[in-house]
């Protein structure tokens, strides 16, 4: 029978902890714990459940992290401005929006973050919000008001773009720019959308996604002050959602006509698929750092949804070496 020191050349080490540092391969004894370890087990990129929304809703707007996200505004019916955090495995509701709406943008973190657009009946509006991590203060208004638009940022430095302006269900082009206390018209899409998604920062971002004359699958990247057409994603969608950012983004769910589970990740060049949700819908909010740590929350499917998806990509790991 062949052995570790005839495939690997080497003898397993004998040692009473795991090593400090470690190579993908190596494996030991653990004379502490009684377990024979191997370094670099690959886990595979995954979708997970996590705790439900406290209100079922679409069309919310989120910001933050995979565990500590802030999901806020949306459609139950009918529109509200419940807020709501996540800390890894729960919600908590907290102060609401001072102006319940649908379809707003929304960026920054859990403590810090901008509510800004979105839809109440019979119009699109421009109003921002800010949170401080306890309430919600009214803030500059956009210049131009719209709903289906999207945002990311931090709360002292952010950016809006697309939308759906009057008449409904006509797509604009038009960038803003948040200095923490107004906004500023910028350099606008090369192509105008709404109901996209995008992630990043003021002066490094994305645009992905939505609805033109068509569904789209066109991205755009956004250097502080132009926007540039790079690889398109592979599947046409809108309502979907993104975190993340310029070079690792995670893109999730929408409607193509159908409604959609699937996932991709961007690298910074090319858009690649990544594992699906467990459910599929649209409108849902997002929270995440990367392509790899995302919270995907609430959305329709077709109705308003609780449901909470956490992803995780792939990684290595040690693990104990056993006979099963």
């Amino acid at each position: 029978m062949t052995t570790y020191p005839q495939i690997k050349g080497l003898r397993v080490k004998y040692l009473s902890a795991d090593p400090a540092t470690s190579e993908d391969g190596q494996v030991w004894y653990n004379s502490t714990t009684g377990n024979l370890r191997v370094d670099g087990m690959v886990l595979a990129a995954a979708w997970a459940s996590g705790g439900a929304l406290g209100t079922a809703r679409n069309s919310l707007a989120g910001a933050g992290t995979a565990t500590a996200a802030i999901g806020f505004g949306g459609y139950i019916p009918p529109n509200t401005g419940t807020t709501e955090e996540y800390n890894g495995t729960s919600w908590t509701e907290v102060s609401d929006l001072n102006t319940a709406r649908r379809e707003l943008a929304g960026f920054g973190t859990q403590s810090a973050a901008i509510a800004s657009g979105g839809y109440t009946s019979p119009s699109p509006i421009g109003i921002t919000e800010s949170w401080n991590g306890t309430s919600w203060s009214e803030v500059g208004d956009l210049n131009t008001g719209r709903f289906s638009l999207t945002g990311f940022g931090t709360s002292t430095a952010g950016l809006v773009f697309s939308g759906n302006t009057p008449p409904f269900d006509t797509a604009t082009a038009i960038t803003e720019s948040w200095n923490g206390s107004s906004w500023s018209e910028v350099g606008d899409l090369n192509t105008a959308v709404r109901s996209g998604a995008g992630s990043g920062t003021s002066t490094a971002g994305l645009s992905y996604g939505g609805i033109s004359t068509a569904i789209t699958t066109q991205t755009e990247s956004w250097n502080g002050s132009a926007w540039t057409v790079v690889n398109a994603m592979n599947t046409a969608r809108r309502g979907l959602s993104g975190s993340g950012t310029q070079t690792s983004t995670l893109a999730s769910g929408g409607i193509k006509p159908a409604l959609s589970n699937n996932t991709e990740q961007y690298n910074g060049t090319t858009w690649n698929t990544a594992p699906t949700l467990s459910t599929a819908r649209q409108l849902a909010g997002q929270g995440g750092s990367s392509s790899s740590s995302a919270t995907y929350f609430g959305g329709a499917a077709p109705s308003s949804t609780a449901v909470t998806e956490e992803f995780t990509g792939a990684s290595t790991q040690t693990k104990n070496i056993t006979t099963s």
